[in-house]
C-alpha cells in the first residue's frame, strides 16, 4: 500500500472514531482535541460529581450524627414494670418532646440519651388531641441541645431523616422526603391533628415521638407519630407541635378553641343538592345544642339555604382542617373571631365566641 493510499485510510478512521465519539456521547467537538484531552476532562467531571456526592453524603450524616445527640430512648413504667418504649428530642431548655400516646397511662418515666446517660423524668403535661407531651428529665447531658423546630410548613419533596427507636433499636436513622402537607391524622379520640406532615421515610413502633429532620438545615420538620402502611408516616408538624410544647410549660397543659359546629366541605354534590353558588367553604351542618353559637349560625334545618364559611379573621377557609389549624394555632377559649358566612346568594360577617373543647 502507497503512502497516499495508507494516509486516506488513516484519515477515514479517525473520522469514524470522531464521528462515533460524537454521536454516541453526546458530545460536539471542535477544534484539534486529543483524546487524552478528552478522558481527563471526564475523569475530571467524574470527579466533581464524586466529589460532590460524597460532600451531600457528609452533610446528611453529619445533621444525623449531630440530632442523635438530643434524641433520647422513652421507657414508660407501669407498677414497676415497662409499659412502652417510645423516643422523644431535647426541645427547649432541657425538655423533653415526645407524644401523648407514648406516656399515657405511665407512672413512671426512664430516658437514655443517645450518648448513653439515664435520667428519671417528670411529666409536666400532654395534649391528647395534637399527641403531644412535654417531660422534663432529672439530668440533662451538656452533649444533648436543643433541636430547633421549622416555624413554616416544609416543601414537598425535600429530602428527610426520622431518628428514633424502632422497635428498640436506639440511634436509628431512616431517610425519605416529605411526601405531603396540610394532612389531617386521625388520632385515639374523636378529633383529628390538622397541618400534619406526611413522609415516606420508613417509621415502626418505638419510632413515636422522635423528630423529622430536614436535611438541608437540620430543623425539625415534626415530630412523628404514625404510620398507615407502606411508605405512609405521619408526623404533626413542627409550628403545631411547638405551640402546644410552649403552652404545656407554660400551664401544664393546653386549652382548645371549640366552636360547637360540624360542617361539611364544598363540592359539586354538595353544592347542587343545597343550590350554593358558591363554589369553595364549609356548610354548616349542624351546630351543637347550648353550645355558644347555638342560634347563631344556621343549618339545613334553620334556613332553606344553610350558612357557608368562607372566611376566619380575614383568612380564607376552604378545609374543615384549614379551619381547625386556625383554631389550634391562632386562638384560645375567649377569643371572640370574626367569620365570613355566606348567607342568602351574599357575604355576611358574623362573630362567633369560642368556647373551650
Amino acid at each position: 500500500m502507497n503512502s497516499t493510499i495508507k494516509q486516506i485510510f488513516i484519515g477515514l478512521f479517525i473520522s469514524m472514531i470522531v464521528l462515533s465519539i460524537s454521536i454516541g456521547g453526546g458530545l460536539y467537538l471542535t477544534g484539534n482535541i486529543e483524546i487524552s484531552d478528552i478522558i481527563s476532562d471526564s475523569d475530571d467531571k467524574k470527579n466533581s460529581s464524586e466529589v460532590k456526592l460524597i460532600n451531600s453524603t457528609l452533610d446528611s450524616s453529619t445533621i444525623a450524627e449531630e440530632s442523635l445527640q438530643s434524641v433520647v430512648t422513652i421507657y414508660s413504667g407501669q407498677n414497676e414494670g415497662i409499659k412502652s418504649q417510645g423516643t422523644g428530642f431535647v426541645y427547649d431548655n432541657g425538655y423533653i418532646m415526645t407524644n401523648h400516646h407514648v406516656i399515657d397511662g405511665s407512672n413512671e418515666l426512664y430516658i437514655k440519651y443517645n450518648g448513653g446517660t439515664w435520667t428519671d423524668a417528670t411529666l409536666v403535661g400532654s395534649d391528647e388531641y395534637t399527641d403531644i407531651a412535654i417531660l422534663e428529665p432529672q439530668n440533662v447531658p451538656s452533649y444533648a441541645e436543643s433541636l430547633t423546630l421549622m416555624e413554616d410548613i416544609p416543601v414537598r419533596g425535600n429530602p428527610v431523616i426520622a431518628l428514633g427507636s424502632p422497635v428498640g433499636l436506639s440511634g436509628s436513622v431512616t431517610t425519605g422526603i416529605i411526601s405531603g402537607t396540610n394532612r389531617v391524622m386521625s388520632t385515639e379520640t374523636e378529633f383529628t391533628i390538622p397541618d400534619s406532615i406526611q413522609t415516606d421515610a420508613a417509621l415502626n413502633q418505638g419510632n413515636s415521638g422522635g423528630p423529622l429532620v430536614m436535611t438541608n438545615t437540620g430543623k425539625v420538620a415534626g415530630v412523628n407519630t404514625a404510620t398507615e402502611g407502606e411508605n405512609i408516616g405521619f408526623a404533626v408538624s413542627a409550628r403545631l407541635a411547638d405551640a402546644m410544647g410552649q403552652s404545656i410549660i407554660e400551664t401544664g397543659d393546653h386549652e382548645h378553641s371549640y366552636v360547637g359546629i360540624r360542617t361539611i366541605e364544598l363540592s359539586p354534590i354538595v353544592n347542587i343538592q343545597d343550590d350554593i353558588d358558591v363554589e369553595k367553604g364549609l356548610l354548616v351542618e349542624e351546630v351543637v345544642d347550648g353550645s355558644l353559637n347555638d342560634g347563631v349560625l344556621r343549618t339545613r334545618e334553620d334556613a332553606d339555604l344553610p350558612d357557608v364559611i368562607v372566611g376566619i379573621n380575614g383568612n380564607d377557609i376552604h378545609t374543615n382542617e384549614g379551619l381547625t389549624s386556625y383554631l389550634m394555632r391562632e386562638t384560645t377559649p375567649g377569643d371572640t373571631v370574626n367569620l365570613d358566612v355566606y348567607r342568602n346568594g351574599t357575604v355576611q360577617n358574623v362573630n362567633i365566641e369560642l368556647g373551650s373543647r
